[in-house]
C-alpha cells in the first residue's frame, strides 16, 4: 500500500511538473500516457521512476536508487543509463556518472534526476513495447580499478490510458 501512495504521489508531482513547465499552450493534453517503472536485485533496487508523454510535453523522473551498502563499499566512481532496445540498439533516454576525486566514500543512494522537455523529448525514442523493454545499468569501478556491471529490467505499469479522442 505504502508502494502504491509513493508512486501516485510521484506521478502527481511530474504531471503537475510537466503541464506547468513546458511549453506555452494552456490546454490539457489530448493523448496522456503515464507509466510507473521499478526494479531490483540482491544489490540494489530502482523504485518511483515516472514517465510522462503527452501532446505538450514529455517528462522522466528517474526515481530513487537504494543500494546494499556492504556490497558497494569501496566504490569510487560510478555511472547509471535508463534505456531500451528498438532494432537490437540500445535507446538512451538518460545517463549520468559520478567519480570521486577526494578519496572519500561515495554513497550511490538517493534521488536519480529528473527531465523534461517539449512533447517528443522521449516519445521518439520509446519503443511500442515500453512495458517490456525499459532497463536501468550501474556500472562501477572500485579502489582497485575493478568494473562491474550490474542491469535490471524494469518493471513498468502504464497507470493511464490512451485518453485521445
Amino acid at each position: 500500500m505504502n508502494k502504491k501512495i509513493c508512486v501516485l504521489l510521484a506521478v502527481i508531482i511530474v504531471c503537475s511538473m510537466a503541464f506547468t513547465g513546458c511549453g506555452s499552450e494552456k490546454s490539457a493534453a489530448k493523448d496522456l500516457k503515464v507509466y510507473s517503472f521499478s526494479g531490483g536485485n540482491d544489490y540494489l533496487t530502482v523504485s518511483n521512476g515516472v514517465i510522462v508523454l503527452s501532446d505538450n510535453c514529455d517528462a522522466l523522473y528517474l526515481g530513487s536508487l537504494k543500494t546494499d551498502r556492504e556490497h558497494f563499499s569501496g566504490i569510487t566512481s560510478f555511472s547509471t543509463e535508463l534505456y531500451m532496445y528498438r532494432d537490437g540498439e540500445k535507446q538512451l533516454l538518460s545517463s549520468n556518472s559520478v567519480t570521486d576525486t577526494t578519496g572519500g566514500k561515495l554513497i550511490m543512494d538517493g534521488e536519480l534526476g529528473k527531465m523534461w522537455g517539449e512533447g517528443g523529448l522521449f516519445s521518439q525514442r520509446l519503443t511500442e513495447d515500453v512495458e517490456n523493454n525499459l532497463f536501468f545499468e550501474l556500472e562501477t569501478t572500485d579502489k582497485e580499478g575493478n568494473v562491474q556491471n550490474y542491469q535490471l529490467q524494469m518493471e513498468v505499469v502504464e497507470v493511464t490510458e490512451d485518453t485521445k479522442a
